[in-house]
């Protein structure tokens, strides 16, 4: 074995230019392809835990329904189970916050347009997701907050409004009631997605229920948890413990299929694209190999006069 491990060091170094040019090739295709799968995953990564701690949470809870009609007639009241006791018996469970979210109207002096409110409980919203974080202008609501709201940048452009200044709100609430209210801006947000930013109006949780007539009344529930990715088994924990027929239980990725078809497609798409990469080093491989063959045809043929087998040659 010593005598080939010999031989083929020495066939190695016989030009020493192709061979390090060979060498170089491989290294660089194990490089490239290493380095692009792990940004693409890491990107994957970073796309997943910005958009679950965005808006969606990692886990919702909704009243059987609502998910498909985005209604107020599927809403759910603020204590109807004891949230605080699912992440006591979850251990994985990190915290929750209730939310209603309706669409309405909203005005200013200037112009008027359609929006998406958002009713929030701020402390317990810090731990769920991340809209204080991306505060821009302003100031973050607080616990005991009253009248006053976070709408995205691109709204109070269209709206041209600044921090100070008032909007009327109009929404049709639980039952087809009419809701409408002032308040005031108290700061702006980005959320690095067009859509929220033209249309957001984040709220405090007690003002939404007035404004759209649902007195102790929620939407939805949102949950955290200790690894946004196995949120999918959290999910089905949390769903055991619950009325199915009454509830329905959803982890992000089923709240955001769209984002896991784009992962998907990426994926593939990148996987031909590092194929590619490595069909083009196999060649330049055999174009080596073939080469070191032809240009030694007569020496492979003195080895096997002399005795060498084909297979050790």
């Amino acid at each position: 074995m010593k005598k080939y491990l010999k031989l083929a060091w020495r066939n190695t170094w016989r030009h020493k230019r192709r061979s390090i040019l060979t060498i170089s090739a491989i290294a660089f295709a194990i490089l490239i392809v290493a380095a692009m799968r792990s940004l693409q995953y890491g990107t994957y990564d970073s796309m997943e835990s910005l958009a679950v701690r965005l808006y969606s949470g990692e886990i919702q809870i909704h009243k059987k329904g609502y998910q498909e009609e985005e209604t107020l007639a599927y809403n759910l009241q603020q204590d109807a189970e004891d949230w605080s006791g699912l992440l006591a018996s979850i251990p994985e469970l990190k915290a929750f916050s209730r939310r209603v979210a309706g669409f309405g109207l909203i005005s200013s002096d200037s112009t008027s347009t359609g929006a998406f409110f958002i009713g929030i409980e701020p402390l317990k919203e810090k731990e769920v997701t991340r809209f204080s974080s991306m505060l821009t202008e302003g100031e973050e609501l607080q616990q005991g907050d009253d009248h006053v709201v976070l709408i995205g940048v691109n709204l109070a452009k269209n709206l041209q409004v600044e921090i100070g200044d008032s909007l009327v709100a109009l929404t049709q609430g639980y039952q087809n009631q009419m809701g409408a209210d002032i308040y005031i801006i108290k700061g702006l947000v980005k959320m690095g997605n067009a859509e929220f930013d033209r249309g957001i109006i984040i709220m405090p949780l007690a003002n939404a229920q007035e404004l759209f007539s649902l007195y102790n009344g929620i939407t939805h529930v949102v949950f955290s948890t200790s690894d946004f990715k196995e949120a999918p088994i959290y999910s089905d924990e949390i769903a055991a413990k619950l009325n199915g027929d009454f509830y329905e239980v959803l982890d992000w990725e089923k709240l955001m299929p769209e984002l896991i078809q784009l992962i998907l497609i990426d994926n593939v798409s990148g996987a031909f694209y590092l194929v590619f990469i490595i069909i083009v080093v196999g060649f330049e491989i055999f174009n080596t190999t073939m080469m070191s063959v032809v240009e030694r045809t007569r020496e492979f043929g003195i080895l096997q006069a002399i005795g060498m087998k084909p297979k050790q040659l």
